[in-house]
């Protein structure tokens, strides 16, 4: 009943634990989705803003660009009449089809001195008058002259030439952008044609003749309007970048921080067995010495203390790689370094090991290749690094353990490997069987216990010598532990 009870609450705690991560998660996309919308609200409101601001600016740019070419225009074709001549031209005015009719315009200029032109004739005095003024002004000086009379046409103001000098405009005004000319109509032409989702027409300017207008349209401006959005795009870049950093290693963090804890919870199980063995051992070894009357056989006492002190000696191990776990973490632990020759420390494992192999059927075979290895280091730290590997070894063998123990002595290096014919470590483990309380899943393997300490130990002594540690292995066809440390060179 009671495993059924703890699987249960497993199943549940489990179940809890999926609950609030999906709700973390959900909460964390819905933030970030909210940060992307504002921030989206936010630019195409500037991007509105800039566009506007462009087509007001690119609409002033063409309107100057129109009247200096008018001017130009009038200039060349204005010709200022003698008072004599008044009458020769009068109703003469006219011009080509498709182009400016105005008939029987008499313009005459009467007092010179005033700030006014005077118009006379059948035409729109108020239209001549925005258009030809800064020309009388010019023209008028000579009192002598009565009247001017003008030939225009739409071919003195061509789109090309309009396109020319606009581009200039835009050019000298770092406004750079494809566009074109068109010719519109008031009424037609020139409604709904004002502004499009990518691009937009200038305010139409008129040309001489009633009811037409130019413009220019800008079909697409979208990428000169990002270039001037650069420092608020860049700045969403940045916010989005560090909202999503943020979030992301708030979430690692909340997934490493419950790792840790089921790895405690496992850390703690496996050590609460490791310790109630050695124990219960030790206990029923004084219990069968004090109630069986064993002290009355010395073969049999003899046997009893063996067991208690093999027992000691486990949990003696298993409280030392606690502590020096602990002392690693605090980066408390110094070496105390002295010739050590790593043969002789390979050699002495196995030999303290024997009974364990025994017991196990186990296969050794120690090779040596090379003649010295000799190295500084810390004969204890390097004994307890040999052990590990050795025991990892037996535990995760298969069938009849077969362990192979290398030393290869080089020119600068000594490399210890130990081999085994175990279940091999999946790939995605691989990376992680250095890491603290790490252990790897065993499947169906339920006799292999440990506390995920040993690997870790063995790492950290490794990097103390300066040396490496690297693991070779395939699922299923066992594993390979390669150490490299400094040769002694005397």
């Amino acid at each position: 009943m009671k495993v059924i009870l703890r699987g249960e609450a497993g199943n549940f705690e489990s179940s809890m634990k999926k609950q609030k991560n999906g709700l973390t998660i959900v909460l964390m996309v819905s933030s970030i989705v909210l940060v992307l919308a504002l921030e989206a609200v936010w630019l195409q409101s500037i991007f509105r803003d800039v566009k506007r601001d462009l087509r007001r600016e690119t609409s002033f740019l063409f309107s100057s660009t129109i009247m200096a070419m008018q001017d130009s225009v009038l200039e060349k074709n204005i010709k200022p009449l003698p008072s004599d001549s008044i009458g020769e031209f009068a109703g003469r005015i006219g011009v080509s089809r498709d182009t400016l009719r105005i008939n029987n315009v008499h313009i005459e200029v009467r007092k010179p001195q005033a700030e006014n032109v005077i118009f006379f004739g059948s035409g729109r005095p108020d239209s001549i008058k925005k258009y030809f003024r800064p020309m009388f002004s010019k023209l008028r000086g000579n009192r002598r002259q009565r009247g001017f009379v003008m030939q225009v046409t739409f071919d003195s103001l061509k789109p090309e030439a309009i396109k020319k000098n606009f581009e200039m405009a835009l050019t000298k005004a770092s406004m750079r952008m494809d566009f074109s000319i068109e010719r519109i109509k008031e009424h037609s032409d020139r409604s709904g044609r004002r502004e499009t989702a990518t691009g937009f027409d200038t305010e139409p300017f008129p040309f001489f003749q009633r009811g037409s207008f130019y413009v220019a349209r800008f079909s697409d401006v979208t990428l000169f309007v990002l270039k001037k959005l650069y420092p608020q795009l860049l700045f969403s870049f940045f916010l989005t970048t560090l909202t999503l950093g943020a979030f992301y290693m708030m979430y690692k963090s909340i997934i490493s921080n419950q790792r840790l804890l089921e790895i405690k919870n496992d850390f703690i199980g496996n050590m609460t067995h490791e310790l109630k063995t050695p124990i219960a051992t030790v206990s029923v070894a004084l219990e069968s010495l004090k109630n069986f009357n064993a002290l009355d056989d010395p073969q049999r006492t003899r046997e009893y203390i063996e067991m208690a002190q093999q027992e000691l000696n486990r949990l003696s191990i298993l409280t030392d790689k606690v502590l020096k776990t602990a002392i690693f973490e605090s980066n408390g632990l110094t070496l105390q370094l002295e010739q050590a020759d790593l043969e002789k420390i390979a050699g002495h494992v196995i030999d303290s090991m024997k009974l364990i192999f025994e017991k196990h059927h186990a296969k050794i075979n120690f090779a040596r290749e090379g003649s010295t290895f000799n190295l500084n280091g810390s004969v204890d730290h390097l004994t307890n690094v040999v052990y590990n590997l050795v025991d990892n070894a037996l535990k995760y063998s298969k069938g009849t353990p077969e362990i192979t123990l290398s030393l290869v002595s080089t020119k600068d290096n000594i490399v210890l490997s130990v081999r085994d014919n175990g279940l091999g470590i999946a790939e995605e483990h691989q990376k992680r069987i250095f890491e603290k309380f790490y252990r790897v899943p065993t499947g169906d393997v339920a006799n292999i216990k440990g506390y995920g300490l040993g690997l870790s130990y063995v790492q950290n002594v490794v990097k103390l010598h300066k040396g490496t540690i690297s693991v070779d292995s395939t699922l299923g066809e066992g594993t390979t532990f390669i150490i490299t440390l400094p040769k002694l060179i005397v």
